[in-house]
This record gives structure tokens, sequence and C-alpha cells, in this order.
């Protein structure tokens, strides 16, 4: 067992989360969002909006006396004044009533003209409150625990006691964008879940009872939307769909289909919702198109490794606007492969790129798209790749993380701005701040002070 056993998924969407979107990681920002398997981030934001919209009557009134011997008198209705708007978000004022024409009657010679109406009048405003909430969830297999984290603008604090898992290890977790379920696959095969609380505690659901089997699961996922749970079995090597129950958390199989491979590394789905991707080691890499209305995949496609026998995909990411696939592949740097319809990618020339030899194991794309983050399982370090409009990767530099131990898990949080880094052995989380930069500047990140629960 290397140190990187007790971490084995990671998932953003993005609490988000966070986290929000890239592309809104849904609800989870980043699109807090998930990019590899060692933890799972989340966000959920409720927001209603301010408005003033004053809206003004008017009311004129004019009569004309009949010509005539004698006294003409004439008088105008008042009109009404208009309704106070009210709103919520958007305020909107009710049109105040227009005024009566006032009319008058003579009888002799005289003209009479009404007296004007006066004017109505009406206003309205609205206002409302926003509130939001950060989580990342990491699982010890060694300890046998989730331990749930909130995550703020410069600080990453335990959010309450871990969830103590009985006569099993969690293997991979997946929390749904909204924060509102968390799924934990277990080493013996169930899928328990869990619902999270207001403040990141998590209490077991559906009485205790696991919402499904999965023989070995190994890597686990949810789409964007939080619908589809996606659980990768190394024993069967096929990928098991689960419909999400979003006022239950209760789960109803709907598709297995079989993976290349029973060595899933990670599950993962690009921000724009169509595709499904696998990275399955040394088997490569397989694809699927995906439809988050029905759920339906379509037909696998796969792509080999490049680097030879003993090359291995082990991580992916995506641009945000879901253009390119980038793999990272031991022995050969990272790859870069162009989506060039549902399910089907294609190699970018000059792929791989970056440094080759290195054991990447987590990746993880800046808010702008400028920037690609890569975690070195054989060290504290972190490599920062500028990205050219064609998908091509730059090395710029290499980034400290504040612990010796190896990096086991690698995401963007969930506003954007930080990235939160899981070192292996005894997982904790670290932020480490200032991610962003115009796409190809390379002006992203710089390290600062871990903030460690």
């Amino acid at each position: 067992m290397d140190n990187n056993e007790p971490v084995r998924s990671l998932l953003r969407g993005t609490v988000y989360l966070l986290m929000g979107a890239i592309p809104a990681m849904t609800g989870c920002k980043n699109f807090f969002i998930p990019v590899c398997q060692a933890y799972n981030t989340c966000t959920t934001t409720t927001t209603t909006g301010t408005g003033t919209a004053p809206t003004t009557g008017t009311g004129t009134g004019t009569g004309t006396g009949t010509s005539g011997t004698g006294t003409g008198t004439g008088t105008g209705t008042t009109g009404t004044t208009g309704t106070t708007g009210t709103g919520t978000g958007t305020g909107t004022g009710t049109t105040g009533t227009t005024g009566t024409t006032g009319t008058g009657t003579a009888t002799g010679t005289g003209t009479t003209t009404g007296t004007t109406g006066i004017t109505g009048t009406g206003s309205g405003t609205g206002t409302g409150m926003t509130g939001s909430r950060s989580f990342i969830f990491v699982a010890d297999a060694r300890q046998q625990s989730i331990t749930p984290y909130a995550i703020s603008d410069d600080q990453i604090q335990r959010a309450g006691n871990p969830a103590v898992v009985r006569n099993s290890a969690p293997s991979a977790v997946a929390a749904t964008p909204q924060a509102e379920w968390l799924f934990a696959a277990m080493d013996s095969g169930s899928i328990q879940v869990y619902r999270i609380g207001s403040h990141g505690g998590l209490q077991l659901a559906n009485g205790g009872a696991p919402a499904a089997h999965v023989d070995h699961p190994v890597r686990m996922s949810l789409d964007r939307s939080g619908k589809w749970l996606f659980v990768a079995s190394s024993s069967t090597s096929r990928l098991s769909e689960f419909h999400v129950n979003a006022q239950t958390g209760t789960l109803q199989l709907v598709a297995s289909v079989p993976l290349s491979g029973p060595a899933a590394a990670q599950i993962y789905l690009s921000p724009d919702n169509r595709n499904l991707f696998a990275a399955m080691g040394l088997s490569g890499v397989d694809g699927f198109s995906f439809d988050a209305v029905t759920g339906a995949l379509g037909p696998m496609l796969h792509v080999a490794p490049v680097g030879g026998a003993a090359a291995a995909d082990t991580a992916l990411v995506s641009d945000g606007a879901s253009r390119f696939l980038f793999v990272a592949e031991t022995g050969s740097g990272i790859r870069t492969l162009r989506i060039v319809a549902d399910g089907v990618v294609e190699e970018v020339a000059g792929s791989p790129n970056g440094a080759a030899g290195t054991r990447f194991n987590s990746l993880a794309m800046g808010p702008s798209g400028g920037n690609l983050f890569a975690a070195n399982s054989s060290s504290s370090t972190i490599r920062r790749f500028s990205v050219a409009a064609d998908g091509r990767l730059k090395p710029v530099s290499a980034i400290g993380a504040n612990t010796t131990a190896s990096l086991a898990a690698l995401s963007l949080g969930p506003n954007g701005d930080h990235l939160i880094a899981i070192s292996g052995g005894t997982p904790r989380p670290e932020l480490l701040h200032g991610v962003h930069g115009a796409p190809g500047s390379g002006a992203e990140s710089q390290h600062i002070t871990a903030s460690t629960p």
C-alpha cells in the first residue's frame, strides 16, 4: 500500500462543490468541482435579488360647459392614489388609477371648465438576502472515516466530527452540487448515503441501509446536475449508473456498461455535462457521450496510452469550454485530446507535452482556462503549465505545498481563487491561493501559508 492508498476518491461540483461553478462546477462551483477522486467539493448558494421599481400614475380632468345664459359650474373627480408596489427580488409598483375627467353643465350664457383630477402615485421596493456554504469531504480508508471541512475565503476548517464507517473502509465519495447528499462507496460493496447538514455535518440516511451495492467499487462521480451517479467496479470492469432521488437520496440502477479494464483511476464528467471519460490506467481512456436529461450513455470509444506498455493514464481534467481533455500519463507527461464530438477525442499535435517521466496523479484547471495544475505523486510539489489556445501546454513553474507527504489529490476551490491539495498518508486538505490569470498568460498561482485544520 503506498501513501495514496487511504485517499482513493476525489470528487465539484463544487461543494461547486463551492463551490457555484466551473461553469458551474453545478451548484458545485468549479463547478467545487470535483476534479480527481480523493475528495469532493460542493457548494450551495441561495440568492434572492434586490430591486426598486417606483411607478407613478397620472390623472387629468377637463370639462366644457355648454354655452348659454347662466352660470356654469364643473367639478373633476379626484384621481385614485396608485397602490404601493411590493417586490421580492425585483420590486414592482402598481400604476395609480388615472383621475376621472371633470365635466361641467351650464344653463344660460357661460363656459365651464371641469377641475383637473389629482395625479395618482405609486412606488415599489424589493429586498433580498444572499447566503452560501461550501464544503469538502475527505475519505480516510485507514481510519475508516469521512471528514467534512468548511471552506472560506482564506482558510479551511473542520466542519464537524468525522463520520465513522463500521466494518468497512470508504473507497470513494461524491456529494451533490447543492450539498444535500453525500454518497460513499465502501470496500464491502455497499453504497451508503448521508444527509449533509447546514454546517457540513453528516448524518447516515436511508435508515442506515445501503442505497445500492456494487462489487468492489473503486471510483465514483456525480454528473454536474447531481441527478446521475456513476460507480466503477474493479472486479467486473463495469460502470454502473444510478438515478438519484433528490428528495430522499435513494438510488435506482439504470445502466451498467463495460469498461476497457478493471483499474479505473478517475471518472470525469466534462463541464458541459455532455461527455463522461474514465482514466483507465494501463488501458488508456474510455469515453462516452452523455445525455443529462435521460441519463443515456453512448457507445464506448477508447484511446490507448501513447507512452508504451508501462504508460498509465491516471488523471483527467477539461477546460471550462469543454474543448480539450487533458490526461496525465505516467512516463509521458500530459496528453492533450481535442473533444471533436460527444464522446469522441483526437490527439493534438505535439501531445504529450510537459515533463516526461513525472508521475502526475491529479489535475486541476485554473478558472480562466489559462493554466493547468498537476500534482506530483512522487513529491510535495504542484507543476503549473500555461495553456495555449490550441491546447498545447508549456511548463511554467513548480509550487510547493506545506506538507512532507506526497500529494494524493488536487482540485480548484469553489470560488475559483484557490487550489485545494490533499496530502497522502493521513489525508488533510490545504489551500493554495492566487490561481487567476488570462488564458495563455501563465499569470496564475501563488503559494500562501496553508490553513491546515
